[in-house]
């Protein structure tokens, strides 16, 4: 993988499609992108029939495609062309980098509401003078919100000890240059507070064991008694502030702490950071594993991106919803050895360098 996108690490891919009714070599065929950047959202189009003036290009094209209509279960593995879904962003990514450095300064601040009900943008990858190059398109206003969904009331959950927050008392800040971006924003501030935002689905039933479980994690960190072995080593888990509801007191997500200087595992791992803390932190999830199941508990969400780190320590900061080993069974679980395998996995992914 080029250093690119680590040069530009505000770039995030979040979803990939494709035409399924159509091969590489058709011309009707066309991949799309969905990439949060520094401007906003973003749904990025190429298609075969854009690209036929360039043979190097088309070739690029067809390799991408077949990169992205091939299962592949993580977008950092490589295939049998050395490609994964990632390359495909980095392909497109000069064109983007070259277009959106014409617009002037990033997103402004803004409230949580305004960000999620902010329409995506478009572009459209073409050829112009041999080079790649992306031309703005008419926005799209629905292609992921859950304004429009059947979100449960907060009403109709059972009660919850956690405070709510209106989805509007939430900003978005460009802190830094680049800091609004993605699919989702990742941080959210409450005055001069910080939070990790975790926006919820339509599904009721998962967002009330999500809330729950993080209930139940919050007591055990506010007991202060929860450490991982009998050293007094304590366990890094982040608190659950706030549930997040839209206007209509319909549930949207929740305000989860966020250690100073942390960043998302994945994102340390695919720039390269904190290499000589790798090893820490394996240890230290290994361990915070141990400690939630002498509590017969489980962490269900085991994933890069919900592993906050920075030097030498690494914080669960999002659980899953099923905690008991009768409620992992229903996922089709077998109580501890259903997270330890997704540790295990998670180490395994090639992003590691220690």
């Amino acid at each position: 993988m080029s250093n690119l996108t680590s040069g530009f690490p505000k770039y995030r891919l979040w979803r990939t499609g494709y035409s399924k009714e159509a091969a590489a070599v058709d011309a009707s065929s066309w991949l799309r992108l969905d990439v949060g950047t520094p401007w906003g959202r973003f749904v990025v189009k190429a298609s075969r029939s854009d690209l036929t003036s360039s043979a190097d290009q088309l070739a690029e094209f067809e390799k991408h495609f077949e990169t992205l209509s091939t299962p592949h279960g993580d977008v950092f593995k490589k295939n049998h062309l050395d490609l994964c879904p990632f390359d495909v962003l980095e392909w497109v990514l000069p064109a983007l980098v070259l277009e959106q450095g014409q617009r002037g300064p990033n997103l402004r601040d803004m409230t949580l509401k305004e960000f999620w009900n902010k329409p995506w943008g478009t572009y459209r990858i073409k050829i112009e003078q041999g080079r790649l190059c992306a031309e703005p398109g008419e926005p799209i206003s629905r292609v992921v919100s859950w304004a429009g969904l059947s979100l449960p009331r907060l009403e109709n959950l059972q009660p919850f000890g956690i405070e709510k927050r209106n989805w509007s008392d939430f900003h978005v800040r460009a802190q830094v240059p680049g800091s609004v971006v993605c699919d989702l924003p990742r941080l959210v501030w409450l005055g001069d507070q910080c939070y990790r935002s975790r926006p919820f689905g339509n599904n009721e039933g998962n967002i009330s064991l999500i809330i729950r479980k993080h209930q139940v994690i919050n007591s055990i960190i506010e007991s202060g008694r929860f450490f991982v072995d009998s050293q007094k080593v304590p366990a890094l888990m982040t608190r659950a502030h706030y549930i997040i509801v839209d206007d209509n007191e319909q549930v949207v997500g929740l305000a989860i702490e966020c250690p100073s200087g942390t960043m998302p595992l994945r994102e340390a791992l695919q720039a390269g950071r904190y290499v000589e803390s790798q090893a820490a932190w394996k240890e230290q999830l290994r361990r915070t594993m141990q400690g939630l199941h002498n509590l017969n508990i489980q962490w269900a969400a085991v994933k890069l991106d919900n592993v906050l780190v920075r030097e030498g320590e690494a914080w669960i900061c999002e659980f899953g919803g099923a905690y008991r080993r009768s409620e992992l069974d229903l996922f089709g679980g077998e109580g501890n050895r259903f997270d330890e395998w997704l540790l295990s996995h998670l180490f395994s992914k090639p992003l590691w360098r220690e």
